[in-house]
């Protein structure tokens, strides 16, 4: 059936269709959030961000899975980078001064009430290693100063008093143990964050980070861990006030230092003697220019560890079952990054040259220390714990070879020479 001409629909009629038409919302995009409700969630979520975070007590209760690493976040007072912007360092607990992740953070409104946490590596690492004492000091660096890893930013959505979120796709890149992209989820609460990141190689296989769940970090404090060391001196005081009884003073508090790092101490060169420090004798001494790092035995079994079976020196057709630490995992408890497209820069020019008893040597490129199944220093064989005094062995990647070295003293990271016409 034909419809009516316009001309014969009643001017009336018309005339009410119109109206009509004007209370029904045509179908489209949810409207963006008016813009003082987004600046209150861009700022909302910055200062879920701020502050020192913990994740000890999780890698306690399940050590196999989980490290014990502390996040400190400040904001960082009128930044050339924007508003708000925080700088972030990630670093083991048991080497805090030594961060393997440092990075700035640009918080921003995103669409349809999102927000954007963007993603910035600092080009000079040392230059702002340890500056979340004196954020006022990072305001200086700009976007020349920093490279934006775009592909890695995080979209964080409300979700009744969390935000939640993550990265998008394969474009984060890694290349830490083999891998070809990271991704990362996120939950912000009040009391804690949850972080949740992972590598993966190009088929899609996860090649590190935690299979099980998310990296929970506990808030110690919403400032900085000397602030929080600050606080923490009051409540012992009250505390101790509290229990002491008529006859006896209170003993003063013990104020406790946390996360203090350890302080470096020099090793004599002429001697073949394991040098020491405060965590006992060294097994291992990491030189970086100038400046030495001494890993006790201590320290040494904090770190990741690895299992391999290689092949059996001087028995062909044997094997042997071993248990040691990566050689990427010593040079970042020296300090080393070893993450980030600026850490990958600066060790793709650079060589570590392992050295053990006597004319023993073995050279790496920097970027061999990265690969999955790279050097590694032996602590265990056959089941058997090892003895770092007699100097712990390292087993190139690929099984007996002239880069092994049966008792490691020393590794060094030296920078390689520019090409010639640079």
């Amino acid at each position: 059936m034909r419809s009516a001409p316009a001309s014969l629909v009643p001017r009336a009629a018309r005339a009410l269709l119109a109206a009509v038409a004007l209370l029904v919302p045509a179908a489209g995009p949810a409207p963006a959030a008016p813009p003082q409700e987004a600046r209150q969630a861009v700022e909302e979520v910055a200062d879920l961000l701020a502050g020192t975070f913990d994740s000890s007590a999780q890698a306690a209760a399940d050590p196999e899975h989980f490290r014990a690493v502390r996040i400190v976040a400040v904001r960082v007072p009128k930044s050339r980078l924007g508003s708000p912007v925080l700088y972030v360092e990630q670093a083991l607990v048991s080497s805090p001064g030594r961060p393997y992740r440092q990075r700035f953070l640009r918080i921003e409104e995103g669409r349809d009430g999102s927000v954007l946490a963007r993603v910035f590596e600092p080009k000079d690492l040392a230059g702002v290693r340890g500056k979340w004492r004196e954020p006022e000091d990072l305001a200086v660096f700009g976007e020349r100063d920093v490279t934006e890893l775009a592909r890695c930013t995080v979209a964080l959505t409300r979700k009744g008093e969390t935000w939640e979120g993550g990265t998008s796709g394969r474009g984060c890149p890694s290349a830490l143990d083999g891998a070809r992209y990271a991704t990362s989820r996120v939950t912000l609460l009040p009391d804690r964050m949850d972080s949740w990141d992972q590598g993966f190689d190009g088929s899609g296989r996860q090649v590190w980070g935690p299979t099980s769940g998310p990296s929970i970090f506990r808030v110690v404090s919403r400032g900085t861990p000397g602030e929080a060391a600050a606080a923490a001196v009051p409540a012992a005081a009250a505390t101790a006030t509290a229990t002491a009884t008529t006859d006896t003073a209170p003993a003063a508090p013990t104020p406790t230092v946390i996360s203090a790092p350890p302080a470096a101490v020099p090793v004599p060169t002429a001697s073949a003697s394991a040098p020491r420090d405060a965590a006992g004798p060294a097994a291992v001494v990491v030189r970086l220019g100038l400046s030495e790092t001494a890993i006790p035995e201590s320290r040494l079994e904090a770190l990741k560890v690895e299992k391999r079976t290689l092949k059996r020196e001087g028995r062909p057709g044997e094997t042997e079952e071993v248990v040691g630490v990566a050689l990427r995992e010593l040079l970042a408890a020296a300090g080393v990054p070893v993450v980030g497209d600026a850490a990958l820069r600066e060790l793709a020019r650079s060589a570590v040259v392992v050295r053990g008893d006597g004319a023993e040597v073995a050279l790496y490129s920097g970027m061999e220390t990265l690969a999955s199944g790279g050097p590694l220093l032996v602590t265990h064989r056959d089941g058997k714990a090892l003895d770092p005094a007699r100097g712990l062995p390292l087993a190139s990647g690929d099984g007996p070879g002239p880069r092994r070295v049966a008792h490691v003293r020393s590794i060094e990271l030296r920078p390689l020479p520019e090409p010639a016409g640079r």
